[in-house]
């Protein structure tokens, strides 16, 4: 999808009406978050950071600064080190808790060989019990 990251402009607080100023995918995104029950957010981690494209569609929670209707979260990421897991965790934290939303779990994956039978049932769990 082509989501521009936030431009920091404010119209969305002034005579947006909590509307972004720009028309992008996120306007299809921000339907479907406003429907959703829960958001689960995932990314593989390059340099200790989620993907410069979800870190795009968080920064234009922005308008809301409570994002939508959905009330429960999760995060599910991957990475070669599991020391690389730190900052993205924190800042799903820092989400979570600045937003009064209630988290319902994190899912780290490390390794070179991520694809095993045990990653996949730990992944189909983590689902399940969402």
């Amino acid at each position: 999808m082509d989501i521009h990251g936030c431009l920091g402009c404010k119209y969305c607080r002034n005579e947006g009406n909590y509307r972004c100023i720009q028309r992008d995918d996120m306007d299809i995104v921000n339907t479907e978050l406003n429907e959703a029950e829960m958001v689960v957010l995932a990314s593989p981690i390059y340099f200790w950071s989620i993907t410069g494209q979800l870190q795009s569609v968080i920064t234009r929670f922005y308008p809301k600064r409570k994002p939508f209707k959905a009330k429960k979260y999760a995060l599910i990421m991957s990475a070669e080190s599991s020391m690389a897991f730190d900052a993205a965790v924190t800042q799903y934290m820092d989400i979570v808790g600045y937003s009064g939303l209630e988290n319902m779990g994190i899912l780290r994956f490390s390794g070179w060989d991520q694809k095993t039978e045990a990653n996949y049932k730990k992944a189909y769990n983590f689902g399940k019990n969402l």
